[in-house]
């Protein structure tokens, strides 16, 4: 008798970036093992260590760092080293400086000298290895100063909609800063145009605000303001800003400011169970950051945040237009009572934080739409709402408004050029990557001052809960009520 042989697996091959998160995504849906591993033709112990790494996997398909065809994630001897390359890697391409081996491999010198690694030498070899590990190419910067790379963007926006398969598109978002010099009044336009205000007196009459809306535009977060003054004067006696507020003495965005504010918004994601999706530029000041359990950080190409970026398709201007117009129309009143008109760091917060809550969902998802952020059977066509809807009613008000020789839009974008965070220094570098502990035990002070919820003693928690027990004796059902209390209240007093 004759025993049929048993069926030969065909042979494995190393799957790349791409399918192990088509694999990871099986594994999410509830989809057999025996299924995912006929199907995909990989081994139960190597789908166990796909399921185990889950999180770095996903962590290096959305940031970028690794191109999708890689196929496997190195590691390397000197992990810290490395990391701090790749963070002044990517500041450098934010701040569109070119890049090339022998440039790397010196900073790489001075990392190691500064971490005590004995014996490092960054060879012709290494840098081959560090950028196969991490999928680098670097090429020639020619042309214009920040020219966008057309092949880079249809690219990363034709990959887009896997990427935002897994997520609702109200948990999609998108977050950027702007500077703004909130004082600034028509006169003064030919003053401030074109300074990159990086300091000195003019930086005092600046704001750095960070917008951030989801993809349907039906969520807009409370607006993050960044100021010199740590206690504004005018800020005395008022107990709740319609924005959250934040200081240094540039007034610009830092490392540690937007992951205290991601960190937060993390927490009150977690507290909901609601997965989301944050995109975010190269900015210096968003450094991956780790230990996130409820947001996934999508980061765009270099170089393509004109294009690729929802809130650069006009959101922030539409945002900068209405506060300037609301500016001077206070001034026009004043003018007429013939009152000095000054804006003070109070009620530009207060005019920002208005027009920001009116702006038309319509508008920001067609924003959206203009960036490519559509999912797989969407259409790319723009709906019927645009941001410039009202250009020409806006545009004859300002123009009544503004002193002759100064253009509308001129005064609208004083500020475009004005930075909104610095670069980091080495030891800045490193003193981020110090602090970085995923098992740390370090809570970061909330920031959501806008959104606070007050404290509560156990007291307080005890009266409450008695109140709940006294209605549910009463309701006809009564026994589940107060046995879910009796949980609760184990929970909470505990």
């Amino acid at each position: 008798m004759c025993s049929r042989a048993p069926p030969k697996r065909s042979k494995y091959e190393a799957k790349d970036l791409t399918a192990k998160v088509e694999i990871l995504k099986a594994v999410k849906a509830g989809v057999p093992r025996q299924v995912i591993m006929n199907k995909f033709n990989v081994k139960r112990s190597t789908l166990s260590t796909y399921v185990k790494n889950e999180a770095q996997i996903l962590q290096a398909y959305d940031s970028d760092r690794f191109a999708d065809n890689r196929k496997r994630l190195r590691t390397a001897a000197h992990p810290k080293l490395e990391e701090a390359l790749l963070r002044w890697i990517a500041d450098s391409r934010a701040a569109q400086l070119p890049l090339s081996g022998p440039l790397i491999c010196a900073q790489a010198e001075k990392y190691a000298l500064k971490l005590s690694i004995e014996d490092f030498k960054a060879s012709e070899g290494w840098i081959d290895r560090f950028k196969k590990r991490h999928g680098l190419v670097f090429r020639n910067v020619c042309g214009e100063k920040g020219a966008v790379n057309e092949g880079v963007v249809e690219d990363w926006r034709a990959g887009l909609p896997a990427r935002l398969a897994d997520y609702d598109p109200c948990d999609i978002f998108n977050a950027d800063e702007t500077a703004l010099f909130y004082k600034a009044l028509p006169d003064k336009t030919i003053t401030f145009k074109g300074d990159p205000c990086v300091g000195g007196k003019r930086s005092k009459d600046r704001i750095t605000v960070l917008l951030a809306a989801n993809m349907t535009g039906t969520e807009r977060l409370p607006l993050l303001i960044i100021g010199k003054a740590e206690k504004p004067r005018c800020f005395k006696s008022i107990k709740k800003l319609p924005v959250d507020y934040r200081s240094n003495r540039k007034a610009w965005m830092t490392s540690e400011i937007f992951q205290a504010w991601l960190r937060e918004l993390d927490r009150r994601f977690s507290a909901k169970s609601r997965k989301a999706l944050m995109v975010i530029d190269n900015c210096s000041a968003h450094n991956n950051v780790s230990g996130l359990t409820n947001i996934q950080l999508l980061f765009l190409p270099p170089n393509a945040t004109a294009s690729l970026q929802p809130l650069d398709q006009g959101i922030i201007q539409h945002v900068k237009s209405r506060y300037r117009k609301q500016v001077l129309e206070r001034m026009l009143l004043c003018m007429e009572a013939k009152k000095k008109y000054d804006v003070t760091l109070l009620s530009a917060v207060h005019m920002l934080a208005h027009v920001w809550s009116n702006t038309p969902p319509a508008v920001i998802a067609n924003c959206f739409r203009h960036s490519g952020f559509v999912r797989d059977g969407d259409s790319l066509e723009a709906g019927d709402a645009d941001v410039n809807e009202n250009a020409e009613e806006d545009d004859s008000r300002f123009d009544r408004l503004l002193p002759p020789d100064v253009p509308l839009d001129e005064y609208i974008q004083i500020d475009r050029d004005v930075a909104v965070a610095g670069r980091l220094s080495d030891d800045e570098i490193l003193n981020v990557l110090g602090d970085e502990d995923p098992d740390s035990d370090c809570e970061t002070a909330p920031l959501m001052d806008a959104c606070e919820v007050p404290r509560r003693t156990a007291k307080e928690a005890d009266d409450a809960l008695k109140v709940l027990e006294d209605i549910c004796v009463v309701s006809p059902d009564s026994m589940r009520g107060l046995h879910h209390l009796h949980e609760l209240r184990k929970i909470v007093l505990s």
